[in-house]
C-alpha cells in the first residue's frame, strides 16, 4: 500500500464516527400488516374526529379503532384563551377517572406544579395518574416518559421547548420523541398558538412532522357564545376535515355536537347502517344485539332542525346583519342562513 492509499485509509474514521442512517427496501408481499391501536379521548364525537383504520375482529369492542393513534404526534393551535389547555385538562382527568385509569404526563414551563393544580384543575383530587413537569428540555422529557409511560403527553406550549429555536429545531424534537413512542405507545399533543393567518406559531416545520393536526377555532365569529369547533385540517390515521363542538362550563368542558351519526363508516364499525337518510327517522338497523340499546339511546339525543317557516317580505332601510339556522348546535361557522332553501333537505323550495 503506497502513502497516497495509506492516507486516504486512515481518513475514514472521520466519516464514520457520524450516525449512517443504512437504507433499507422491504418487498412488501412479505411484510406483516399491523393496523394502528387506538387510545380512546373518552368523547366518542372527539374519537370520531380523529378517525379509525375501519378494520379489526368484528366480536371485539368497536372502541380500541377510533381515538388517538398509538406512537403518533397531534398538533392542536388555537388563539390565546380559546380553551387548548382547558380541553386538555378535562381529558386527563376524564382518563384519571375511569374504571381502569389511563395516566397522563403534561410538560407546561409557565407555572409551578403546584400553581397548575390549584388554577387549572381547582377542587380536583387526582388518583395518582396525572404527572405535571416544569422541564423545558427535550432529553429530559424523554427520559420521563421512557420512565413513566404515560398513555397520553401533553406539552404546553410546544414553544416553551429550549430546542424548539422558533421552529427551527421542530424537526428534530419530533424524530427524538418517534423513538421514545414507538416503545411506550404514548400519543403526543402539542399546543401552540395560531396565527393571524390561521398556521401554527414558528414556521410550517412542525405542522409538516406531526401526524395530525387540529384548529381550535370560535364556533363564530359573529356570535357571542361559549361554543368552540376543534377541527382536524391534517390526519395520517384517518380523515381530515371532521369537526367537534364543544361549550365551555363552570366546571369544565361539555361536547355538544354529534356528527359521528351521520357517519356510515362509524355506525359500520358498530355493527350498524343507516337505512333511512330522512332526519329524525332513527330507522336503524342492528347487527348486534349488544349494541343496538346503546346506540338507539345515543341517537335519541340528536336533535333535528325544525322547518323554517317563510317569513313575510318587509322592506328593511338598513343592513339587519347576518341570520344564522337555528338550533344552536347545528350551526356550521360562516353558513348564512337561506330562506329559499329547505333546512332539512338542502333543496331550493
Amino acid at each position: 500500500m503506497d502513502s497516497g492509499e495509506s492516507q486516504r485509509f486512515w481518513d475514514l474514521p472521520l466519516f464514520l464516527d457520524r450516525e449512517v442512517n443504512i437504507m433499507e427496501v422491504f418487498d412488501l408481499s412479505k411484510v406483516e400488516s399491523v393496523a394502528t391501536e387506538r387510545i380512546s379521548s373518552t368523547w366518542d364525537e372527539l374519537d370520531w374526529a380523529y378517525g379509525s383504520y375501519g378494520g379489526g375482529e368484528q366480536d371485539t369492542f368497536p372502541s380500541k379503532y377510533w381515538g388517538f393513534p398509538k406512537s403518533s404526534i397531534s398538533l392542536w393551535s388555537g388563539s390565546p384563551g380559546i380553551g387548548k389547555t382547558r380541553l386538555l385538562v378535562e381529558i386527563m382527568k376524564r382518563f384519571d377517572q375511569l374504571e381502569n385509569p389511563l395516566s397522563c404526563m403534561i410538560f407546561q414551563g409557565e407555572i409551578s406544579p403546584s400553581r397548575f393544580k390549584g388554577e387549572k384543575m381547582p377542587g380536583y383530587a387526582p388518583r395518582g395518574n396525572i404527572w405535571v413537569s416544569s422541564d423545558i428540555a427535550i432529553d429530559e422529557q424523554i427520559k420521563a416518559i421512557e420512565q413513566y409511560k404515560p398513555a397520553l403527553v401533553i406539552t404546553d406550549s410546544v414553544q416553551q421547548i429550549e430546542e424548539y429555536k422558533n421552529g427551527r429545531g421542530a424537526k428534530d424534537i419530533v424524530r427524538k420523541i418517534r423513538k421514545v413512542i414507538e416503545l411506550t405507545g404514548t400519543h403526543v399533543i402539542f399546543i401552540s398558538q395560531l396565527t393571524r393567518s390561521g398556521v401554527s406559531k414558528g414556521g410550517t416545520d412542525l405542522p409538516h412532522e406531526v401526524d395530525v393536526e387540529c384548529h381550535i377555532e370560535n364556533f363564530s365569529e359573529n356570535i357571542d357564545t361559549d361554543l368552540f369547533t376543534l377541527t382536524v385540517e391534517k390526519n395520517r390515521f384517518g380523515k381530515s376535515g371532521n369537526s367537534v363542538v364543544f361549550a365551555h362550563k363552570s366546571w369544565g368542558i361539555e361536547c355538544q355536537s354529534e356528527h359521528r351519526f351521520a357517519d356510515d363508516d362509524y355506525l359500520k364499525s358498530y355493527g350498524m347502517y343507516v337505512e333511512d337518510l330522512v332526519p329524525g327517522s332513527g330507522i336503524i338497523s342492528k347487527k348486534r344485539s349488544w349494541l343496538s340499546d346503546l346506540f338507539r339511546q345515543k341517537s335519541s339525543k340528536v336533535k333535528v332542525a325544525k322547518p323554517v317557516k317563510k317569513e313575510k317580505k318587509v322592506k328593511k332601510e338598513k343592513y339587519q346583519g347576518i341570520k344564522y339556522h337555528n338550533p344552536i348546535w347545528s350551526m356550521q361557522p360562516g353558513v348564512k342562513y337561506n330562506p329559499e332553501v329547505d333546512q332539512e333537505t338542502g333543496l331550493r323550495k
